[in-house]
């Protein structure tokens, strides 16, 4: 279209600011990627922070109202009309709950950090599960699709042996 930008390709930002666990960067920047066009995303910026579950309790009792840690906090975003650069949101995960989770489905923590990956997003990318039933079969079908392809990649993600 005529005056219109062009839109650019995806583009996810990585910032890990807790000081105890190893993360593979790259390997969930290229996730994150994945997880997008999977669910139709192939342009815009993505955002993931990775903390504790002090800074993620703050942050919950913040948005949420819930004065406790969770473990994925999804925030969208939206560009200004007109800007070429399209916003999708940010991901926050704290990795002491994907940690413990993690050692609850007996998996990884790099495969917990990709389930929570999946979930927050697609509440970026408008699927939500607390608002009716058939919201949520239709969020936890999107998400089978989508750690299903990952695996088929083989991506390894935390949860139920029948994805």
């Amino acid at each position: 279209m005529v005056g219109q930008p062009l839109a650019e390709p995806l583009t996810v930002y990585l910032s890990n600011r807790q000081r105890t666990f190893r993360i593979r960067s790259q390997f969930l920047i290229s996730t994150a990627e994945t997880i997008l066009c999977h669910a139709g995303q192939t342009t815009g910026e993505l955002s993931v922070l990775l903390i504790n579950d002090r800074a993620m309790r703050v942050l919950n009792a913040q948005y949420r109202g819930k004065d406790r840690p969770t473990d994925v906090l999804s925030f969208p975003q939206s560009s200004p009309q007109g800007c070429a650069e399209q916003l999708i949101g940010d991901v926050v995960i704290s990795l002491q709950t994907a940690t413990r989770q993690a050692q609850e489905r007996q998996s990884t923590l790099h495969g917990e950090i990709v389930r929570l990956l999946v979930h927050g997003i697609l509440h970026l990318l408008g699927y939500d599960h607390e608002h009716s039933p058939q919201e949520l079969q239709l969020m936890e079908d999107k998400e089978r699709m989508i750690i299903r392809c990952l695996i088929a990649e083989g991506i390894t993600v935390s949860g139920p042996k029948s994805w």
